[in-house]
């Protein structure tokens, strides 16, 4: 079975680190790339489609918001969006799911959930084939 292909753009260093340590731990999981700024993020996903992109609201050059408005329509295909952020507030989070994520979370609170949604791409992509 092919692995999903996640990757993470977030400016947090530590959130990064946090997120490949636990991704590394799902057999299903490669870790594509990482990345802290936001324009790096739209090349690398240009280059190396992942499956699964884990994407922070605040970022250096570009942010998450942007990103979404840039590679959602129509460029992103099956890749399966999950914001995380520190800024949970309605109006971001309306933002963001208008422009296209599939889920949002807040790091502080629901930091947790982002490995539940990875399986369950994971157990559904495994059904469809």
């Amino acid at each position: 079975m092919d692995k999903i292909k996640a990757a993470i753009a977030d400016d947090s260093e530590l959130i990064r680190h946090r997120l490949a340590q636990k991704l590394e731990r799902i057999p299903e999981i490669e870790l594509a790339w990482q990345t802290g700024d936001g324009r790096a993020a739209v090349e690398w996903f240009m280059r190396k489609r992942p499956d699964i992109m884990i994407l922070d609201v605040q970022m250096p050059s570009m942010t998450g918001l942007e990103i979404l408005q840039n590679l959602k329509p129509g460029k992103s295909g099956e890749t399966v969006f999950i914001v995380l952020t520190n800024y949970p507030v309605e109006v971001v989070k309306r933002k963001c799911l208008e422009a296209g994520a599939d889920y949002f979370f807040d790091k502080t609170t629901e930091f947790e959930k982002i490995f539940e949604v990875i399986r369950s791409v994971s157990q559904n992509r495994a059904a469809e084939k």
